[in-house]
């Protein structure tokens, strides 16, 4: 099943200054090294690893190989109690040494030391949604409720299925991510982004699916302050407010978040 992945943005900015003078300045473009951390945990499987790398100059071309940290000590602590050493697999990518599943309710804390700098994360693995009352939007999206778990927030995506298993075609994003703002359970509706046209009439329509996703609230700021990371077009119209990741240490950036999602449902 495709699923929908967590994409980090590591933003970059360029300062163009216009002179009247004919004379050409080549002033150095700034640059501060950041390391970049993704890890994402899903509910009842198996961790597949963190990924630590670094981000380079303008300058130089990005690989593998440049961008990747090797020699990192890390390790993963559950519940205060356990703890596992992560080793180097490849591509920057730290795994577990033996089998971890990831367990609802669990807290997962992030110990790294990348070269000197120190990283941590923590996330709480949350509770699988169960979507229920799936309907049609008349204005082309598709909604359901679930009950809510305190700590969690959640996003819905439509997906286009022929068995519920296979996706032909899915959401690119969630169009919102709901805070519950409950420490009770309550039912809260979700909806998807909206659908394209052409798999709004039949035979598509039959097709259509939806998929809620839980996540550990601190998802909440990311989601929120990701468009942050695109390069400015209208300075009038986009700000300069920085993206807001969990992942916490001097120049460190990315996001080690626990997230759950549902079995596709059928809308229709």
């Amino acid at each position: 099943m495709k699923k929908i992945i967590v994409l980090l943005f590591v933003p970059l900015f360029l300062l163009i200054t216009g002179c009247d003078s004919d004379e050409t300045i080549n002033a150095p473009i700034p640059f501060a090294e950041y390391t970049v951390v993704r890890g994402e945990l899903r509910t009842g499987e198996a961790f597949d690893g963190v990924t630590l790398t670094r981000t380079i100059p303008l300058d130089q071309i990005y690989s593998t190989e440049t961008g990747e940290i090797t020699d990192a000590v890390a390790y993963i602590r559950v519940n205060d109690v356990q703890v596992i050493p992560l080793i180097y697999d490849s591509a920057g990518v730290y795994k577990t040494t033996y089998p971890l599943i990831i367990e609802e309710g669990n807290r997962y804390e992030l110990f790294a030391d990348a070269g000197g700098r120190e990283v941590y994360a923590s996330t709480i693995a949350p509770a699988i949604p169960d979507p229920n009352e799936v309907k049609f939007n008349a204005d082309n999206y598709l909604q359901c409720n679930i009950r809510s778990n305190s700590g969690e927030v959640y996003g819905a995506a439509w997906a286009l299925s022929n068995d519920g298993l296979e996706t032909m075609s899915r959401a690119e994003d969630f169009h919102s991510i709901i805070d519950p703002d409950s420490e009770f359970p309550i039912t809260i509706p979700v909806r998807t982004d909206e659908i394209p046209e052409e798999y709004s009439v039949y035979p598509f329509r039959n097709r259509l699916y939806i998929q809620v996703f839980s996540f550990d609230n601190e998802y909440l700021d990311y989601f929120q302050t990701k468009a942050n990371s695109r390069i400015v077009e209208n300075t009038f119209s986009q700000g300069g407010n920085p993206v807001v990741w969990n992942v916490h240490g001097e120049n460190v950036i990315g996001m080690f978040v626990a997230m759950a999602e549902s079995e596709l449902v059928r809308a229709f």
